[in-house]
């Protein structure tokens, strides 16, 4: 088995393209680094797929069209919503219980070390009026 892997490994061939390095200087890293500080990790709770231009859309305007918004697929219908700042995210999350297309979105703040696939997003407190 190990040896068929290696050999379909040796069979294949980068393109011009693909055989550049890409360089990442500190500064990337920073603003990077930064970004996700200010960022929010989020699951729709459907089982149908989620269109990100119609999810990043409504979320911006229900948001109150935070500046420098961003919105991220990271897979495994995970997203990251990304502010410019912490004083909107701070107010995003408090204000949670927050929906999309009448579906739920459980939000967490990002947590550095976390992969998106850890987050736990089988709970979200919310107040109800008896």
């Amino acid at each position: 088995m190990e040896d068929e892997v290696v050999s379909r490994l040796a069979s294949f061939v980068l393109t011009k393209d693909e055989d550049e390095a890409i360089d990442f200087s500190a500064d990337d890293v920073k603003i990077s680094k930064q970004e996700c500080q200010n960022s929010i990790m989020g699951k729709v709770k459907t089982y149908k797929g989620v269109n990100l231009g119609g999810l990043k859309l409504a979320m911006k305007i229900a948001w109150g069209y935070p500046n420098g918004f961003k919105v991220l697929e990271v897979g495994g219908g995970i997203y990251q919503f990304i502010f410019y700042n912490d004083t909107n995210l701070i107010r995003v999350l408090a204000g949670s219980l927050w929906h999309y297309n009448n579906k739920l979105i459980v939000l967490q703040r990002w947590v550095e070390g976390v992969q998106p696939s850890e987050f736990y997003f089988s709970e979200s407190p919310f107040w109800i009026q008896l």
